[in-house]
């Protein structure tokens, strides 16, 4: 490898006439100076208008993150004290994740950090909390994570492990006591952060020797423990002498030839943490250069106009560069930096004063996410049902994963057509190796949660809800692999037979009906196993009986429930009041009816519920639907349906709406329906199903687009 040698001697020795006329213009339009918030006269002359959160890393301190809700042009809206200290990014479900290498903190956390985090002010002055959080500890060995890069599309977290030189692959799911999915080959030095390129499957790496590490074909080979780079980049001059030092930070803009944006804070033996020996390069990736990279293939920005002394992180907005930098306590926006050429010593178009920034990232609050799938408005694609046959064994018999008792069965939506299936027992040789599924929900990034009892038995210690990572991904699966996905059960959860679940995604709760503790719970969707497991507030007020299932109006804050002596419940301003809400209650069955228990729920908008009556458990031939309007004010049943006429309605467990087709899932006749057109039904009676599909005891059904 070449010689690495000191910064001020790294400026490549030759530079072509048109590198040198774009030195000279960019130098020509550089920013401004001094501790406090300052514009250049660049072509935005100002910060990038997004909002974006630090990391601080202030040694002796306990870790920051900041919150700049505008722009970095504002200042910080709100902070939250994470307690640890290294890279942060945010997942499809708003969840800030934060890595910790256990040097600077005052509590000295080790591994990774999940904040729920529906928005800024929701956590505002706050810090990391059991009940709302989870963590992954990882103390007790020599895991160092530095930054960390969020895949969605794989439900992975991919992490520069700077203490064993290598990149660790974790799930999103995954809770305590899970370790690394994957373990990579050893890099020739230790990492710092890392960046996907979804567009061309591929991971960039950041490397303490000045390299740039390039994994192509990535999600192919995600799971394969001897993964080594497929090709590494260095930086030189025109005399092949490595012009890069220590690699940090790295962006990418991706493209057929995609823009790789990397920081370098310096050769240690030149003094790393000087404030003008940083600097950043754009290095243009066609996927095959490999090797050395001349003067012509990169742009560098080195120099003492540029404030870069230790750039230890930097994200992209658009064409700008926004560069957390240690040494000099600074936030610097380099714009237009994506489509500019040639070898520079420039001022940042925008800097702001800020203490240590280790990491930064654009914010992406829960007000991004999309509508909960309980709130579909467009055709579902696939539809999950899980089952629950009877009777159950007995605890102490064993029961071989694979039962019927937990599995998931994937239909396609347009025909209920089988898609594929998913074993949901926690595994063999565990306490948990025999279990029932109940109800079933999908959260914004795609993952599953189920909420569970163990046999007959009920309580806390044999009741929860499994969270299955990505189960679309993985029909032919099954759980539970303890470091992908995770069981959320405890002591303090007060559940006894938890069974309705609504996720309520831009909040960041799910709402559990837990029918034999009379009540409503509310727990956090980052909710971790163990003593952190509780009800963030809960609902007692449940009519006359109980409630079997539940859905939530984001729109109004309304929360819709079924009630198990027949009684649709309504709850105004469920949210505003943390649940202390006293719901107006109406008996929806004719007095005819011996026996009258709600189970599945919809509300479908505009105040119209769709529920469904089991009546007597026992008998599979009693059972309805209810189209509800006014549900909100004067509730009127438009009509009732009693299934098809050759095999009426038994047990219609729970249903779901995707804004034209109603899906019911009927228990005793073990078969799911899609009704189409459901709310233009005005007449009482039979109705001929326009799909069905037999699956053994379905007990709740969740639709996905």
């Amino acid at each position: 490898m070449p010689t690495m040698i000191p910064r001020t001697n790294r400026i490549p020795k030759v530079m072509t006439a048109t590198a040198l006329l774009s030195a000279t213009a960019l130098a020509a339009c550089g920013g401004g100076s001094g501790s406090s918030p300052v514009a250049g006269g660049g072509d935005d002359g100002a910060a990038p208008n997004v909002p974006v959160t630090v990391a601080t890393n202030v040694s002796g301190a306990p870790g920051t993150a900041q919150f700049y809700t505008a722009s970095l042009n504002s200042p910080a809206s709100s902070s939250l004290t994470t307690g640890t200290n290294e890279g942060i990014a945010y997942d499809a479900t708003a969840t800030l994740v934060q890595a910790g290498d256990n040097a600077d903190t005052t509590d000295g956390f080790t591994g990774l950090r999940y904040f729920l985090f529906p928005n800024a002010a929701s956590r505002a002055g706050g810090s990391f909390s059991a009940a709302v959080d989870r963590q992954i500890d990882l103390s007790g060995g020599t895991f160092a994570g530095k930054g960390i890069e969020i895949i969605d599309s794989l439900g992975r977290i991919i992490v520069a492990n700077n203490g064993d030189s290598r990149i660790d692959v974790f799930s999103t799911t995954a809770g305590p006591g899970a370790s690394a999915l994957t373990e990579f080959t050893p890099l020739a030095a230790p990492p710092w952060d890392v960046e996907y390129d979804a567009n061309n499957d591929r991971l960039y790496v950041a490397v303490t020797d000045g390299t740039l590490a390039i994994y192509d074909d990535f999600s192919t080979n995600i799971d394969t423990a001897a993964t080594a780079p497929s090709r590494v980049l260095t930086p030189v001059d025109d005399m092949g002498v490595q012009v890069s030092a220590n690699l940090h930070g790295i962006g990418v803009r991706s493209g057929t030839t995609a823009a790789v944006i990397v920081s370098d804070v310096g050769a240690i033996t030149s003094g790393a943490g000087a404030g003008d020996d940083g600097a950043l390069f754009r290095i243009n990736d066609d996927g095959v250069i490999d090797g050395n990279v001349p003067p012509s293939g990169y742009y560098m920005v080195a120099g003492d106009q540029t404030q870069l002394g230790n750039p230890v992180d930097l994200t992209i907005s658009g064409t700008n560069v926004i560069v957390a930098e240690k040494t000099n306590d600074l936030m610097l926006s380099f714009n237009n930096f994506t489509t500019v050429s040639g070898v520079a010593n420039i001022a940042p178009d925008f800097q702001r004063a800020v203490t240590k920034p280790e990491s930064v990232t654009l914010t992406n609050f829960g007000t991004s996410l999309p509508a909960d799938n309980t709130d579909l408005t467009t055709a579902a694609s696939t539809v999950y049902v899980t089952s629950n046959p009877a009777p159950q064994a007995p605890l102490d018999v064993f029961v071989a994963p694979g039962t019927d008792n937990a599995t998931v069965t994937f239909l396609n939506a347009a025909d209920l057509s089988a898609a594929g299936d998913f074993d949901a027992n926690e595994g063999a040789g565990t306490e948990m190796d025999f279990r029932s599924t109940e109800n079933i929900q999908i959260d914004a990034a795609g993952n599953a949660y189920i909420s569970f009892d163990t046999a007959n038995q009920t309580g806390a210690a044999n009741t929860g809800i499994a969270v299955i990572n990505l189960i679309g991904t993985r029909a032919g699966g099954a759980d539970e692999l303890t470091s992908t996905d995770r069981d959320i059960r405890g002591d303090n959860s007060e559940l006894v037979s938890p069974k309705g679940v609504e996720i309520v995604q831009r909040s960041g709760l799910m709402l559990i009906a837990d029918v034999g503790g009379n009540a409503i719970r509310a727990y956090s969707l980052q909710a971790g196993m163990g003593d952190g497991f509780v009800p963030l507030f809960s609902t007692t007020e449940v009519g006359s009986g109980s409630v079997w299932d539940i859905d939530y109006d984001p729109a109004s804050d309304t929360l819709f429930a079924a009630g198990t002596m027949g009684e649709l419940l309504v709850y105004a301003n469920y949210l505003a009041n943390a649940g202390d809400v006293t719901p107006t209650a109406t008996r929806l069955n004719s007095d005819a009816m011996a026996t009258s228990n709600l189970h599945g729920i919809a509300h479908v908008g505009g105040g119209t519920v769709i529920a469904s009556d089991v009546g007597d458990a026992a008998n599979a031939e009693d059972g309805l639907v209810y189209i509800v309007s006014n549900a909100t004010t004067t509730p009127t049943v438009n009509a009732t349906i009693s299934g098809p006429a050759d095999t009426p309605f038994g047990n219609p467990v729970d249903l779901g709406f995707d804004g034209t087709a109603m899906f019911l899932a009927d228990k005793s006749n073990n078969v799911v329906y899609r009704y189409d057109g459901i709310l233009s039904v005005t007449a009482d009676g039979s109705l001929e199903a326009d799909a069905m599909a037999t699956v053994t005891a379905p007990e709740s059904v969740a639709l996905v687009r």
